[in-house]
């Protein structure tokens, strides 16, 4: 049997999730978190296989939770849904150690074999995340937000959803004023004038959307 927890700050999903695992042979659903520090509850007090992550769940950033989470139990697998653009997060996530990623439109179709791959050692990518990734290589061509340290993409994705620097500080674990630093190497390194442009940058390059 595997044991997966599900991490999503959106309920419907969380059910959702919850209903497919009741229906596919083999798996059960020993918890469900709607924010980081919740998660991470749970795993420290449930024997569990698989942690289904939701790469935009609020929190101190989706690297950090992962590196967090495999520091505490090395054998858990970690498998990110996302509806951003998959092109922004994979290299990330897969770098902190996630060993899956399933795009969010996909979910129903791929999310059974994802969690029986990951839970075996193996990987998982949904195809629009194997063809984003094939897609940056063959072209050569990479976006500014890569210069971006992941705390610097943390802040950015915060402020295009129009969360206030106290409170982005306040889920980061980090000062005010840092926020604002960051902010402001965001800016350079995107070569952009004001935080409009970045929030502008960060719609258009699907770095934070609805769905996320």
């Amino acid at each position: 049997m595997i044991r997966v927890i599900t991490a999503d700050d959106h309920p419907m999903i969380r059910q959702g999730v919850r209903r497919m695992l009741e229906n596919s042979e083999g798996m059960r659903c020993v918890g469900e978190a709607g924010d980081a520090e919740s998660l991470l509850e749970l795993v420290r007090e449930n024997l569990v296989d698989v942690v289904l992550l939701d790469i935009g769940m609020p929190g101190p950033g989706v690297v950090e939770v992962i590196r967090q989470l495999i520091a505490e139990r090395p054998r858990i697998a970690v498998l990110i849904l996302s509806g951003m653009a998959p092109d922004v997060w994979t290299r990330r996530v897969l770098e902190a150690g996630a060993m899956g990623f399933v795009d969010k439109v996909s979910l129903a179709e791929e999310l059974p074999e994802a969690i029986r791959q990951v839970a075996s050692g193996g990987r998982f990518l949904s195809p629009s995340v194997t063809h984003a990734l094939v897609n940056s290589l063959s072209t050569g061509s990479e976006p500014r937000h890569i210069r971006l340290s992941d705390r610097e993409m943390e802040v950015l994705r915060e402020t295009a959803r129009g969360t206030p620097v106290k409170v982005i500080a306040t889920r980061l674990g980090i000062s005010a004023k840092t926020v604002s630093t960051y902010r402001g190497r965001v800016l350079e390194k995107l070569e952009l004038p004001t935080q409009a442009d970045a929030i502008r940058y960060a719609l258009e390059h699907g770095i934070v959307d609805g769905q996320s």
